[in-house]
């Protein structure tokens, strides 16, 4: 088998593993399939258990009982595959920039010998990327943009290079991706996130800054209706997800949306009165 076919089956493979986690996600979530595969069925065989005279009829329990297990299921074993596929991901990826950055070598070294990667191996300059923007490595992030790669494609969970980078706090990769024309305000498959969001919520203040700066939606929400402001404030109270930093982003975010600032989430949690009632 030639790499030209490696290289066609292995993107294949990638789109399928794709399109099923993502078609998992969205039956999950869905509250119209909850209602009818679930809700409705599991909820007529109960009724049917409970209304009919003794003896009562086990099978409609036990029929009742399987939509209910099915979802209860793919609730338990998605984020498990969601995972597995993050790290086939990220396996296959590792590999792809292996062998560009290996050609990379070979060129500055060898002037008279062409070697590239595969022609038919587009994807090569996406895992570099990728890379660059999770560690923060800017030559590799330009080399990657003169080499032609779009700024704004997505993996398997709708993630861009720059939703990495401001996850990662990677900010000299981000502004090399907003100089080359990056959206700002694109959403993950995941939580709906856009970079603004995971850059409040983990705490990057020169990222958020940076983001406002150059004109991302204050106000965009996520797949919980939270923006970016809000998605900071329930981090801060969460012991586990605070950082020292997120004061800071909150305060920023508040001055800079003005008029259209949201009232604080721990008031409309109801939890600045129950601190009163705590000191009181």
């Amino acid at each position: 088998m030639t790499a030209a076919q490696e290289a066609a089956d292995l993107e294949a493979n990638e789109e399928r593993v794709e399109q099923a986690v993502v078609c998992a996600l969205c039956c999950v979530r869905s509250r119209l399939i909850q209602l009818v595969c679930v809700c409705f069925p599991s909820g007529t065989c109960f009724m049917i258990y409970l209304c009919s005279p003794s003896p009562r009829p086990i099978a409609a329990l036990i029929v009742g009982l399987v939509p209910v297990g099915v979802f209860a299921m793919v609730l338990v074993c998605l984020p498990g595959c969601v995972f597995w596929s993050q790290v086939q991901m990220d396996h296959v990826d590792a590999h792809r920039a292996h062998r560009v950055l290996k050609a990379k070598t070979q060129q500055k070294a060898t002037a008279t010998i062409q070697v590239a990667c595969d022609v038919t191996d587009v994807p090569n300059t996406f895992a570099l990327c990728i890379d660059a923007a999770k560690t923060n490595n800017a030559e590799s992030m330009q080399w990657c943009l003169l080499k032609g790669q779009p700024p704004d494609e997505t993996d398997h969970l709708g993630r861009t290079p720059l939703h990495w980078a401001c996850c990662s706090g990677s900010d000299e990769a981000a502004e090399l991706l907003i100089k080359a024309g990056a959206a700002l305000d694109l959403h993950d498959r995941l939580e709906g996130f856009t970079p603004l969001h995971y850059a409040a919520f983990y705490g990057h203040v020169k990222l958020t800054r940076v983001m406002v700066a150059n004109g991302a939606n204050m106000e965009k929400e996520c797949n919980k209706h939270m923006n970016p402001l809000q998605l900071a404030e329930m981090a801060c109270l969460k012991t586990h997800t605070v950082q020292p930093s997120h004061p800071i982003i909150i305060k920023y975010l508040r001055t800079a949306m003005g008029d259209r600032v949201t009232p604080p989430l721990e008031h409309t949690c109801g939890l600045t009165v129950a601190r009163l009632l705590d000191h009181h």
